[in-house]
């Protein structure tokens, strides 16, 4: 590989470190299940699976136990150990078990049906924080166009009256002159 071309490189670097989501799991692993309970061979339930991957790290991946189980020996549960990044520990856990007790389908159902249960929780949490995240953005605009706008207007009629403003004017004129002064740090920050 030291021959490839740089871009062939970069390609084969992004493809390794592309995420394999939990949806693409799920349905691997219902896949699975079903290929397996209707009398598929395991091993061509995952070749059959392995071509059907769109993610081209999943694929890789799933070529990869496959070989293993076919030409290495292993087991599909020490097949998968191999890549922590993307089967949990529990899930090894459990298709070692379900080895042992030769009770794969259900397993590989019980897998998909946890995994599914997890996406549905975290749909459930992600909406439920969008509300405050709406807010709390509102809010902050809010915050900015106050201070860079309103309060700029407010410091020329303060001006015009002459005299010592109180502290805490002073503080909110000091922080509108840093909102418009240093907005672009704001944003980065």
């Amino acid at each position: 590989h030291s021959q490839d071309p740089w871009h062939v490189k970069l390609n084969d670097f992004l493809i390794n470190h592309s995420p394999v989501t939990s949806k693409e799991k799920a349905i691997f692993f219902d896949s699975l299940q079903l290929l397996v309970n209707s009398g598929v061979r395991f091993t061509r339930a995952l070749a059959i699976l392995t071509n059907r991957a769109r993610n081209p790290h999943f694929k890789r991946i799933l070529r990869t136990i496959q070989y293993d189980m076919e030409h290495r020996g292993m087991g599909f549960s020490s097949a998968m150990a191999k890549y922590p990044s993307i089967f949990k520990n529990s899930e090894v856990k459990m298709v070692y078990s379900g080895e042992l007790a030769g009770r794969m389908e259900e397993v590989l159902d019980t897998i998909a049906d946890q995994i599914h249960k997890s996406l549905e929780l975290e749909t459930r949490v992600k909406s439920a924080l969008m509300y405050p995240a709406t807010v709390f953005g509102a809010i902050i605009l809010a915050t900015a166009v106050v201070m860079a706008f309103v309060v700029p207007k407010f410091k020329v009629l303060f001006a015009d009256f002459g005299g010592d403003l109180p502290l805490a004017t002073k503080i909110l004129i000091g922080m509108s002159n840093f909102v418009i002064t240093y907005w672009w740090l704001i944003l980065t920050v």
